[in-house]
């Protein structure tokens, strides 16, 4: 929960409804045609043993959560919708497997990272499940969000742990629901 002393928290408004836009979508291409359902959302069909069961909204939403890096649905409505705090599980949201290759500074918790993020000028921190990750341009570039790199380097944008859930928030975790879906 959010003291009332903390500056006013924006859920990713655009984001989740591009995500239930994406279920919505995948269903409603199954329900056409069975064999049209995305590899990501496939484990959600019913058993072809099983014709009497019908795939529904809440499995997609499910699959979709997990296509972008969280457990379910309910945690990618905790972290997108506003409820997240620095060392809970924030998912894998903020990192794409291309980044595996690339040197960064894993940190514990946000004080190690942001003391890091404070020594690297030019670097971003993004928040990895439980941790955190101080990275470069590259790894903006592996996570599809080089449009953004600019507004990324901006002030207190260099942080996405103190920038979630503020202006900007919603714009960044879109971009990058964006590339997820079309890379």
């Amino acid at each position: 929960m959010v003291s009332s002393n903390s500056p006013s928290i924006h859920s990713c408004d655009k984001t989740l409804n591009e995500l239930k836009i994406k279920a919505k979508l995948a269903l409603k291409a199954y329900r056409k045609d069975p064999l049209s359902l995305p590899k990501w959302a496939a484990h959600t069909a019913p058993a072809h043993s099983d014709r009497e069961a019908e795939l529904k909204l809440k499995n997609v939403l499910c699959a979709v959560a997990k296509k972008v890096g969280f457990t379910d649905w309910q945690h990618a409505l905790h972290v997108l919708g506003g409820e997240w705090h620095p060392g809970e599980d924030a998912g894998t949201f903020w990192y794409s497997p291309k980044c595996g290759g690339l040197l960064n500074i894993w940190c514990r918790d946000l004080s190690e990272a942001e003391e890091q993020l404070n020594k690297q000028p030019g670097s971003l921190l993004f928040p990895y499940k439980k941790q955190f990750d101080i990275a470069d341009e590259d790894y903006v570039n592996a996570i599809g969000l080089h449009n953004q790199l600019k507004k990324l380097r901006q002030n207190n944008n260099r942080n996405l742990a103190a920038l979630y859930g503020r202006t900007g928030w919603d714009e960044f975790s879109y971009s990058r629901v964006s590339n997820i879906f079309n890379p």
